[in-house]
């Protein structure tokens, strides 16, 4: 017997057992039995959007051996803030091959983002925002889901925009086959997940971020002959996406250490004028002078601004050009350092991440 039809007859079969049974319609009494009310997700929705952020990724063409590789384009995705340092959890599959990354927030701002990480084994993929007004969401603890537990998902499917889909966990520790693949110890939902959602938060009903939506349900083309289900998707529990996404932002701080020149973004010359040095109160050859502050740079995102004079870096004097580069390479990559600084006569404090060019 077909698929299809082997499904329409065990429905009809669930239908006259329950119409025979009378099963949730009515009471003992014969009265009828209210259905419950579906949890007011609002509140946990506000919660959680903040964190939200839709990524659209464009992608080339690739060679790779003889594999199947990516189709060049563009898709929507989504994704979530995970702290204040602009890490942005995903899915890594849709990252392959990108050669840009565009986030944008609840609010329309759109920025560019780096491309941090991926984990084949976990499909987690971790990109990096700056300047976007965003807000970590809470995240739930450890085997806080369950079969049963109301849920929803934010989404943008088909690229519409952010989308409220609502659901419940229908089983814990499952394991799936998807694209060639095989995923274990997945959250299996009721919901209707589309093209777009993929990487989107999965939260409670007190607005806990449970997990991060990894794929729906994909089927082999022998059974999308006789049956096309729909309400079924997957999610990673949001500890293991955590754990999978730190080791990749932590492997490659390690490769850009390893690899990287530090750089602040700022092109500065000696003060050898005698009576500039003497206004500004420094000693000739201290300090130096700002000319130019590169465009995205980490000196930029500071609020460093040409013509400023750089004292200190990190608590620490600035003898000239040569020790202040001599500063910039001891401070490393990813440190945040205040700099002590000399505007209109008045001396401010910046605080600037090392950063590395391009």
């Amino acid at each position: 017997m077909p698929m299809r039809a082997r499904a329409a007859a065990s429905v009809l079969a669930l239908g006259c057992a329950l119409l025979a049974s009378g099963a949730g319609a009515q009471a003992g009494d014969g009265s009828s039995t209210p259905l419950p009310a579906p949890p007011d997700l609002r509140a946990a929705v506000a919660r959680v959007k903040p964190a939200f952020l839709r990524l659209y990724v464009e992608r080339g063409k690739q060679e790779r051996g003889g594999a199947e590789a990516p189709e060049p384009g563009f898709i929507a995705i989504s994704g979530t803030l995970m702290s204040g340092q602009g890490y942005v959890l995903t899915v890594g599959d849709a990252l392959e091959g990108a050669e840009v990354i565009v986030a944008e927030n609840q609010l329309g701002e759109i920025v560019l983002a780096d491309f941090i990480a991926c984990d084949e084994a976990t499909n987690v993929g971790v990109v990096r925002v700056a300047g976007l007004e965003a807000q970590a969401p809470d995240f739930a603890r450890e085997g806080s889901v369950e079969a049963g537990l109301p849920v929803f998902l934010l989404g943008n499917p088909f690229a519409l925009g952010i989308t409220v889909t609502p659901g419940h966990v229908s089983g814990v520790g499952r394991t799936i086959e998807s694209r060639g693949a095989e995923w274990s110890n997945l959250i299996q939902l009721a919901l209707p997940a589309n093209p777009g959602d993929q990487g989107g938060p999965i939260a409670d009903a007190e607005g806990r971020v449970v997990g991060m939506l990894l794929t729906r349900l994909w089927h082999s083309p022998e059974e999308a002959e006789d049956v096309e289900p729909h309400g079924i998707a997957f999610a990673l529990p949001i500890d293991e996406a955590l754990r999978a996404a730190e080791a990749g932002i932590r492997a490659h701080r390690e490769e850009a250490e390893r690899v990287a020149v530090p750089w602040i973004g700022v092109r500065v010359q000696s003060i050898k004028n005698e009576a500039l040095a003497a206004q500004l109160r420094l000693k000739p050859g201290e300090g130096v002078l700002v000319e130019r502050v590169f465009k995205n740079s980490p000196a930029e995102r500071a609020g460093l601004r040409p013509n400023d004079v750089l004292v200190t870096f990190g608590g620490r004097l600035i003898g000239g050009l040569d020790r202040f580069g001599q500063l910039i390479r001891d401070a490393g990559v990813g440190t945040a350092v205040t700099l002590e600084v000399i505007r209109g006569g008045e001396r401010i404090e910046l605080v600037a991440e090392i950063g590395t060019r391009g």
